[in-house]
């Protein structure tokens, strides 16, 4: 049935070097711990690897309360991989997501090491 996927939502995501940190309100999931076991199967899907990464926690909510944007002035890398995220969302619930509860905001950081003026630890 269309848009009735759930999602884990993992706070910061990497994609072909761009970072996708997760901002928006607070969720209404809770956030739970993240084993290692779940962590190593997480990173196993990462291409390539990033140099740093930790997953503390992770937040289950509908795909119908996400939203994917991308920053304002975005190039061809960040607009590709923004649409990637879409199509999958798409192909995975029947919807492009659309929510107001968590935003993937897709970008690459300034020379700062921020993103839409949020610093990116």
């Amino acid at each position: 049935m269309p848009g009735t996927m759930r999602c884990i939502v993992v706070g910061i995501f990497a994609l072909s070097g761009l970072l996708l940190p997760g901002f928006s309100g607070s969720a209404k999931a809770a956030v739970t711990a993240v084993s290692k076991d779940q962590e190593r199967a997480w990173l196993n899907h990462l291409i390539p690897l990033p140099h740093e990464i930790a997953i503390p926690g992770k937040a289950v909510l509908p795909c119908s309360d996400i939203r994917i944007t991308v920053r304002p002035g975005a190039g061809e890398l960040e607009n590709s991989a923004a649409s990637e995220l879409q199509n999958m969302f798409k192909s995975k619930t029947g919807s492009v997501p659309d929510g107001k509860v968590f935003e993937i905001l897709v970008g690459i950081a300034d020379g700062g090491g921020k993103l839409c003026g949020r610093a990116i630890d």
